[in-house]
């Protein structure tokens, strides 16, 4: 870790050219969530891969919040109940969406965003577990461009 990183517990993909924070308790559908996106973009014509699983190393950057996969786990996702799978890796890069996978979501959030390493997210919720359900949500915010997620 470099200073002013931090680790988080998270898994994050990068869809055409967003970066997309899966967040969540262990075994909430991060990693599920996470190839369900990779598919949806290849399905939709768009280029995606992985950023990293179970552990990203965040930190700020120009007024942006940027990750990385450690070494270590770089290019690695797991799959519950299968193992470990090697998928094509992004670089670092920046995070443009927060995904909480929370049991207890709240509907309709009062709070607009989240804030990590002092940077402020567009962030939604969905259930976990059945995150994965969730990619196409997530691909329409995405296609709908930044002035939505600045709604978020």
């Amino acid at each position: 870790m470099t200073p002013g990183e931090i680790n988080l517990h998270a898994t994050m993909v990068r869809i055409g050219s967003s970066g997309v924070l899966i967040a969540g308790p262990a075994r909430s559908g991060k990693s599920a969530l996470a190839i369900a996106l990779l598919r949806g973009a290849r399905r939709e014509g768009l280029a995606g891969a992985l950023v990293g699983d179970d552990q990203l190393l965040l930190r700020p950057c120009k007024g942006r919040l940027h990750a990385r996969a450690p070494e270590a786990i770089a290019g690695l996702i797991e799959i519950s109940g299968a193992g470990l799978l090697r998928l094509p890796v992004a670089g670092p890069g920046p995070v443009d969406l927060l995904v909480r996978l929370e049991t207890e979501a709240p509907r309709l959030p009062e709070e607009p965003g989240e804030e990590i390493c002092g940077i402020s997210l567009p962030r939604v919720f969905l259930p976990p577990r059945e995150a994965a359900f969730g990619a196409d949500v997530v691909l329409t915010l995405l296609e709908a461009g930044p002035g939505a997620l600045s709604k978020l």
